[in-house]
């Protein structure tokens, strides 16, 4: 006699209704801030505990909207007495040091500089920190022992993470 698997198959069916049925709704995903209703938004109180504050004061991380000068980062061969990048030139050598610089004016105090030396390829290959800058620049160099080779760069130089200015230049 040939025997069926029909109470398996019943059973197994039985068991998936079921778990379906459950009265439990799976929990609700975190709401993101893109997510909140327009009420909430209007209801937040100038003054009042609310995440939607657009002064940075409240948030030190923060968007904070900068201007950037096209010319606030300088690059050159060499530097004046004050820290001023200068003798630009179109096309730098391998064997050239690279120098940067951005004015100091309206810095704040122990102000943290950062510089960026990045490659055409996305890949940085500098970084460096000066903290408490004093005169009227800050300036930065690149040179082949940084590993400076041919091709197109960018600087960044940036106050408390805000950027100042970048400049590109090409080595050959």
């Amino acid at each position: 006699m040939i025997q069926r698997p029909y109470p398996f198959l019943v059973a197994t069916v039985a068991a998936i209704a079921l778990a379906a049925c459950s009265p439990e709704a799976p929990p609700a995903p975190p709401q993101t801030d893109d997510a909140r209703t327009e009420t909430e938004a209007t209801q937040a109180q100038p003054g009042a505990n609310s995440s939607w504050s657009t002064d940075p004061a409240d948030d030190p991380n923060a968007y904070v909207p900068t201007e950037v000068a096209a010319d606030a980062v300088l690059v050159g061969s060499s530097r004046d007495a004050s820290g001023r990048a200068t003798g630009a030139k179109p096309v730098y050598a391998q064997g050239d040091t690279v120098h940067a610089s951005a004015p100091l004016k309206g810095a704040q105090p122990g102000a943290k500089f950062d510089v960026y030396w990045t490659f055409q390829d996305g890949q940085t290959h500098k970084m460096e920190s000066k903290t408490g800058a004093t005169g009227d620049y800050v300036s930065f160099e690149f040179a082949s022992a940084d590993g400076m080779v041919a091709g197109n760069y960018n600087v960044q130089i940036d106050a408390n993470g805000i950027p100042l200015g970048i400049a590109e230049f090409r080595v050959e």
